[in-house]
């Protein structure tokens, strides 16, 4: 084994026991073994923040007695490494021994890369565990229940599962329908209480932000992980390419960070829809996905073409000003009831009697023809219901910084899983739907849809992990 030169490649962010195995198994395959560090800038570029900065993860990994060489990366994927080093051998862990269980297809280019330089690929065997879900654990973003019921998640579903989900979804054709909202965002400064009249007194400061929310932003999110999207809306009494939009103006508190009151304007602008909902055939698309934020878009007759015409229908539905009447879990329900169904607690209370707002009664509410069924409980999680068995899911965030439009970032990612597990897999749609929530907390309002590889290393994060 003389002159053997292995090379291992990651961010490192925090030594714990999964890496020191990996990185001594490495050690075993030659006689140097030169470890290469994701940058902080590189990190950055993909949207992460090192707990531990590069030089301080360079100091960790040095002080293994395992490891001949720490070095910084050239770039963000191992390829730069490997054309410096030109190892025999480029190892990654145990979680990469199959390729098609990585659906960020990242390990297939580094593999390509080792091979240009003449190396062998080599995956570690043994326990694996997740620096992120470490990291969840030390800062108590999953506390002891939260980590027990991960624990039966991974019990029940697999890594396996989830890469065959995110492959269907990625070759799916699916229709967005709802109505698309304009989020403002005008930042204010409180001066105080007002002198005559009972209300808070602000002023404005600086230039107004716009964002597109609604089931437009259902769409973009939906593209991360389907490229197939249709997005389709319509006025109410008809159909042209600029749909009007409601526009919700909210006026943020610039010390906090909080909305301190909103104001909606029911003709805001307008958004552009590239089919209307008549002209739309339902029968070429896997999946409708209606978000029905009660604008009044999505008439009597839309609802029951969608219901009556659709392979596979989930939908969430909402109360707003222009929303009258009907119990709003069942707007898509006389029918056909919806494969998958997505509301939230505060929707629910007000279709329920006050007897009914416990959750121990929430799974007769959709025991009668729902397939799946999430109540999304703000801050404190959701509660997954299947077939009239109720699961209690937590948050998975790391931090809030707006909790604006994560309700739906977990409907349409949620739904698109149910839909690509056909219902068998609760844990599996909930996993994906608490994640893209979570995400979703960490921008600023819908300035950007999740982004896929954010969604899918999470997922990764809690199904691989193997440990406390």
């Amino acid at each position: 084994m003389s002159g053997i030169t292995v090379l291992a490649h990651g961010l490192f962010d925090g030594i714990h026991p999964g890496h020191v195995q990996h990185l001594r198994a490495a050690s075993r395959m030659g006689t140097r073994l030169v470890v290469s560090v994701t940058t902080d800038a590189q990190a950055a570029e993909i949207g992460r923040r090192p707990e531990f900065s590069e030089g301080e993860r360079l100091a960790m990994l040095r002080a293994l007695e395992c490891v001949s060489e720490a070095m910084l990366s050239p770039t963000l994927s191992a390829e730069g490494s490997l054309q410096a080093v030109r190892p025999t051998i480029y190892v990654k862990g145990p979680d990469y021994a199959d390729q098609a269980l990585d659906p960020t297809g990242r390990i297939s280019e580094e593999i390509a890369a080792a091979k240009a330089v003449g190396a062998v690929f080599v995956a570690t065997t043994g326990p694996t565990m997740s620096s992120t879900y470490a990291r969840w654990r030390r800062r108590g973003v999953i506390d002891d229940d939260a980590h027990s019921l991960f624990e039966t998640i991974r019990s029940r579903t697999s890594m396996q599962e989830m890469a065959e989900a995110v492959g269907k979804i990625e070759s799916a054709r699916v229709v967005v329908f709802g109505d698309p909202i304009i989020d403002e965002y005008v930042p204010c400064k409180v001066t105080g209480r007002s002198t005559k009249d009972p209300c808070i007194a602000v002023r404005e400061e600086g230039d107004a932000r716009f964002d597109f929310g609604g089931a437009y932003m259902c769409a973009e999110h939906a593209r991360q992980l389907c490229p197939g999207v249709l997005y389709s809306a319509g006025t109410a009494d008809g159909y042209s390419h600029d749909v009007p939009c409601y526009k919700k103006r909210r006026y943020i508190d610039e010390d906090f960070q909080q909305v301190l009151f909103s104001v909606s304007e029911p003709d805001g602008g307008s958004i552009f829809s590239e089919k209307s909902p008549e002209d739309v055939r339902l029968e070429e698309f896997d999946a409708v996905i209606v978000a029905d934020y009660g604008h009044g878009q999505l008439c009597r007759q839309r609802r029951a073409r969608i219901e009556r015409d659709a392979k596979w229908l989930g939908t969430m539905v909402q109360a707003n000003s222009a929303n009258l009447g009907e119990p709003r879990y069942l707007r898509y329900a006389h029918n056909r009831h919806p494969e998958f169904v997505c509301q939230d607690r505060r929707e629910v209370a007000l279709c329920m009697a006050p007897d009914m707002m416990v959750s121990e009664n929430w799974p007769a509410i959709y025991a009668n023809g729902f397939r799946e069924a999430v109540v999304t409980l703000g801050h404190r999680g959701s509660l997954h219901i299947i077939e009239g068995d109720t699961h209690e899911m937590p948050t998975l965030g790391e931090k809030v910084v707006d909790r604006t439009g994560a309700g739906d970032a977990y409907f349409v990612t949620a739904a698109l899983f149910s839909w690509a597990c056909e219902g068998t897999n609760p844990w599996l749609s909930g996993l994906a739907g608490l994640v893209a929530g979570g995400l979703h907390c960490e921008v600023h309002g819908n300035s950007r849809p999740i982004r896929r590889s954010d969604l899918v290393r999470r997922m990764r994060a809690v199904l691989m992990h193997k440990g406390g």
